[in-house]
């Protein structure tokens, strides 16, 4: 005589059931009737549904590369106009051009200037002094 199982097992072993079935349904493209509240899910629905959610945020994505490329053109021309003005020249040197000529002629010359004593006197950091005396000599 076989042993009873509890309730819980046999409500358990029925849904599972059912999940299976439902499972292999949809993989044929049948309707099922599934989830919470019994409504009837169409597949073939669904996937249209899909298919719609997909074009559309692929229609979004569209529109938003556009809008980004509007703006670099937009940035990209005004650029353009502003060097065309000599407006846009980028960061500007901290040493006038006759400064850094004399800081290149100071320390390349033996009187012993070091980059500390220029630094001060000029009132710049020592990379900038470094930056100066180890190019070439600035041209105008």
């Amino acid at each position: 005589m076989p042993v009873p199982r509890a309730e819980a097992d046999l409500v358990f072993d029925r849904l599972a059931t059912n999940r299976r079935q439902r499972a292999l349904d949809l993989r044929r493209g049948q309707d099922v009737v599934g989830g919470c509240n019994q409504r009837l899910h169409d597949a073939g629905r669904a996937r249209g549904i899909e298919r719609r959610a997909e074009l559309f945020l692929q229609t979004l994505a569209m529109v938003a590369e556009s809008e980004a490329n509007l703006g670099h053109l937009r940035t990209r021309e005004v650029m353009a106009k502003a060097r065309a003005k000599s407006r846009l020249k980028g960061k500007q040197p901290k040493l006038l051009l006759a400064a850094r000529k004399t800081i290149h002629h100071r320390y390349h010359n033996p009187d012993d200037a070091s980059v500390t004593d220029l630094a001060e006197e000029y009132s710049v950091g020592c990379s900038t002094i470094h930056r100066i005396i180890s190019g070439t000599a600035p041209r105008a």
